[in-house]
């Protein structure tokens, strides 16, 4: 077998395996819409113009799908060290922080391209320095919270001059620079990637993924 070959049916497992996840989100969850509606009494799960449509559980399979796209994710090392950005004092920040850790920490066994997997929880709190409290962590992937819209536009231009990678499931923050997230769309899960900001981090996902009818790319 070519190496062409192999590297076609490498990718179309790769498809196969994103399109059933998300198949299987939906077909877990109904529809997001139905999912907000179960998690509507629980704190961290929206919060009015820092809403995070999709349930942490489906946004955290995504998202590690989305990695394996990243042609470059070598440039992090042997272990993919994920930060949690939360906000101590903001019970919204805080509940979605623990729903996130919780999560990364029970997929900790599992690896992404070959890179283990590591979660930590990086507290920004008022008037700390973000970029020391990133640097202590040795984070190389952030997820961020809701509720750290004051502290987004330092968080940003940090994971682009470190070349760190951004996630989150707050859509609005990856308008405003995040280079990945998940939103909904006709209460279907989306995966938001704003291109120009990966490819600041250092990301360079591969041109099927972009192609991806539940992909939408922001330039």
């Amino acid at each position: 077998m070519t190496n062409r070959s192999h590297d076609n049916i490498t990718l179309r497992k790769r498809l196969a395996g994103l399109l059933l996840c998300v198949a299987c989100g939906l077909s877990l969850s109904l529809t997001v819409e139905a999912a907000l509606r179960d998690n509507s009494s629980r704190p961290g799960v929206v919060q009015t113009g820092q809403e995070m449509p999709v349930p942490v559980n489906l946004q955290v399979t995504l998202l590690l799908k989305v990695l394996t796209y990243d042609r470059n994710l070598s440039r992090v090392g042997d272990t993919l060290t994920i930060g949690v950005l939360v906000d101590p004092d903001d019970p919204v920040s805080v509940a979605a922080a623990e729903q996130v850790t919780a999560i990364l920490a029970a997929a900790s066994g599992k690896r992404v391209k070959s890179l283990s997997i590591r979660v930590v929880r990086i507290e920004l709190r008022a008037n700390a320095p973000v970029d020391e409290r990133i640097a202590e962590s040795g984070a190389n992937v952030l997820y961020l919270t809701p509720g750290l819209q004051t502290r987004l536009e330092a968080v940003v231009q940090i994971s682009q001059a470190q070349g760190l990678v951004s996630l989150t499931g707050v859509p609005d923050f990856v308008t405003q620079g995040v280079a990945v997230g998940i939103g909904a769309r006709q209460d279907k899960p989306e995966i938001l990637i704003n291109l120009a900001s990966a490819r600041l981090e250092g990301s360079r996902f591969d041109a099927s993924l972009l192609r991806l009818s539940r992909v939408r790319v922001l330039r």
